[in-house]
């Protein structure tokens, strides 16, 4: 089996059989084995049926129904345990023009150069881009995290890469914190032409919040570390940034009690963000330690 393709569904008996049709007409010019993996995350429309019909009519075609809704990330995460291609690819059910795309994405995975290539999009408009960069820098910042700014479900990765995801045990997963924490060669490709049946945007401030919480509880990279390095940042620039006020004449050392109190303020601001950076690198262990997962990943040898 060359490609699994695993699509996490919900609700979706309006247009999966336009995406099915999409997949079959791709991958069949490839002249490669594959499987479409659909998990059905207890839709209450008639998506599960309508999945059935479909299976009936193509081979490659399986169809994983959970028992209750459980959210993208577990669907998307029975979906790669029960996945048996060589690359294994994740999509979203209402994506469209894919062709190009897959290829994109594809591409450097089957040449060997990377074990992960995720998709990436620009965000439209100029407010939605400021504060998607905005929230990602931050996020990336206090998770001591390289994470790509509007990262996509269209990702791919190989065989070696979904053996090691099968080990994390966590009830509630999360995709983009799993991928960090298990390293290998990983990049990034912003994709141009991909295109949504649902033109409301997936990164609403609910979804990026819990995002955010999820990283940050997670993740083996230390969390909190980076607001412990900006607390003493922080510290080492209130000298610097006193003179340079005074050389511009907003205060005065004669002026003692306004320095002595505005001293006072930035001092308690960086204490309160290095204890909260303490505390946050403090849960970040426990949880580390109470979720066992596993402490490294060898990678398959090659032999010539």
């Amino acid at each position: 089996m060359r490609f699994s393709i695993v699509i996490a569904t919900y609700n979706a008996e309006k247009h999966v059989e336009f995406l099915i049709e999409e997949l079959v007409e791709i991958f069949d010019h490839k002249n490669e084995v594959y499987e479409i993996i659909f998990v059905n995350d207890a839709s209450d429309d008639k998506t599960q049926e309508t999945l059935n019909e479909q299976s009936k009519k193509y081979n490659q075609i399986r169809v994983l129904e959970l028992t209750k809704n459980s959210g993208q990330q577990i669907a998307f995460s029975a979906g790669i345990e029960n996945a048996n291609g060589e690359f294994v690819i994740l999509l979203d059910d209402d994506m469209l023009n894919l062709k190009g795309p897959l290829d994109e994405i594809l591409d450097p995975l089957l040449l060997e150069e990377f074990d992960i290539v995720i998709g990436t999009s620009a965000p439209k408009g100029m407010v939605r881009s400021l504060t998607s960069k905005l929230f990602w820098k931050i996020m990336a910042r206090v998770s001591n995290n390289v994470i790509s700014n509007r990262e996509l479900t269209l990702r791919c990765f190989n065989r070696e890469v979904a053996t090691n995801y099968k080990l994390y045990k966590e009830k509630h997963r999360s995709i983009t914190e799993i991928m960090l924490d298990l390293g290998y060669r990983r990049t990034y490709i912003e994709l141009e032409q991909i295109q949504f049946r649902n033109i409301k945007s997936r990164h609403n401030f609910h979804r990026r919040f819990r995002l955010f919480v999820q990283i940050l509880s997670t993740s083996r990279q230390n969390s909190g570390m980076g607001l412990i390095y900006f607390s003493f940042i922080s510290l080492m620039l209130l000298p610097i940034f006193a003179i340079f006020l005074y050389f511009l004449g907003l205060i005065t050392f004669e002026n003692r009690v306004a320095l002595v109190l505005a001293a006072m303020i930035w001092f308690s601001f960086s204490s309160t963000v290095f204890l909260f950076g303490i505390v946050l690198f403090k849960i970040s262990m426990l949880l580390r330690e109470s979720q066992q997962r596993p402490l490294y990943h060898i990678k398959r040898e090659k032999f010539r």
